[in-house]
């Protein structure tokens, strides 16, 4: 059977996740790249490479994720390095989640659409796209964090017009929940294949 996989991403308080919800609420499959990604953190092969690489996030053998964040949240070279340990293994779990569905149209949720976990697997991307000002209200609402914080945090992503330049389709989600869904269901009548 072939298979049709789209790719949704978008920064940080962008409402990615409500374009995911509003899909599976319509019953259509949505892997969750950020679930993956935990589930990587709990394989024993990667937690050796992990402790090797990142010792200090580690204390007998038990990785900290809240120090093992706040390394690649302050490094470049450090996030690449912790990348290039996980995201094989997340493509390999995407992939098989592709190759044993049975659906024909599967959604690939992504905050950070690399190379390998997501540009080489989907057909199509949705970017989602929100005004600065809106991501931060929702981040710091979410999060119960400064604007200087939320601005921190959206700064550490890819910026926005890299999103853009990935993009088949770009939805703007500057208004209602109810505008977004009539959005998406608009979009999913599209006729793709």
């Amino acid at each position: 059977m072939d298979k049709y996989t789209i790719g949704i991403t978008g920064g940080i308080g962008s409402g990615k996740s409500t374009v995911a919800e509003i899909l599976r609420n319509n019953n259509y499959p949505v892997i969750d790249a950020d679930i993956l990604a935990k589930d990587v953190l709990n394989d024993k092969e990667i937690l050796t490479k992990l402790e090797e690489e990142f010792p200090q996030a580690f204390n007998e053998h038990i990785l900290n994720k809240k120090v093992l964040s706040d390394i690649v949240f302050n490094s470049k070279a450090k996030l690449l390095k912790l990348n290039s340990i996980t995201h094989p293994e997340i493509a390999k779990k995407i992939l098989y989640l592709i190759e044993n569905s049975n659906e024909s149209m599967l959604f690939l949720d992504a905050p950070l659409p690399t190379k390998e976990c997501f540009l080489d697997i989907v057909d199509e991307i949705w970017v989602v796209s929100t005004q600065l000002e809106i991501r931060l209200q929702r981040i710091m609402k979410r999060s119960n964090i400064s604007q200087n914080t939320a601005l921190k945090i959206i700064e550490s992503q890819m910026p926005e017009e890299e999103y853009l330049s990935l993009s088949n389709i770009i939805i703007k989600n500057n208004g209602t929940k109810k505008e977004l869904e009539d959005k998406v269901n608009f979009l999913l009548q599209v006729p793709r294949g």
